[in-house]
């Protein structure tokens, strides 16, 4: 993965992050849950939006870092990362995270303690991750197979 691709894959996962923070930020630190206060309050359901610029910064740094250590490891491996998980990735492995995402959106807007605006909020800055993801998981294998390969199965006799 050339540099361009890091920084861009990168700046998606921090994007993915603070998107996600901005549907569970409000409802953690809102009137019914308060696992924890802003004194000072802030602009966005109370949350101050310098909290969002932190949570870019952070996870787009830890990403950078993740993805170059990978990145290094992956390339002294004989045969590089199929050598090391021993099967390629698959859209049925893949879809996991982006259904849990998801999930997390859907249960964060139905607990009963989002502020009204999440509702419209939420799935706009979390859906876009999801609708990315699932377009890219349409071009990946399905259980290791490519895309159009059909299972062969044992045959009839």
């Amino acid at each position: 993965m050339g540099l361009r691709n890091l920084l861009a894959l990168s700046v998606a996962s921090a994007a993915t992050m603070t998107a996600w923070d901005l549907v569970i930020d409000p409802i953690l630190s809102g009137p019914q849950v308060r696992a924890w206060v802003w004194e000072g309050g802030g602009r966005y359901f109370g949350v101050p939006l310098h909290n969002y610029a932190g949570w870019l910064l952070t996870t787009f740094t830890v990403y950078l870092v993740f993805r170059r250590i990978e990145q290094r490891f992956a390339a002294e491996e004989p045969g590089g990362r199929r050598a090391a998980t021993g099967a390629d990735p698959s859209a049925s492995v893949a879809v996991l995270p982006v259904a849990i995402y998801l999930l997390m959106l859907v249960s964060d807007l139905v607990s009963g303690v989002a502020p009204a605006g999440l509702a419209i909020i939420g799935p706009v800055v979390m859906g876009a991750p999801v609708v990315a993801a699932a377009w890219q998981l349409r071009t990946m294998p399905i259980g290791g197979r490519p895309p159009g390969e059909r299972s062969r199965g044992r045959p009839r006799g």
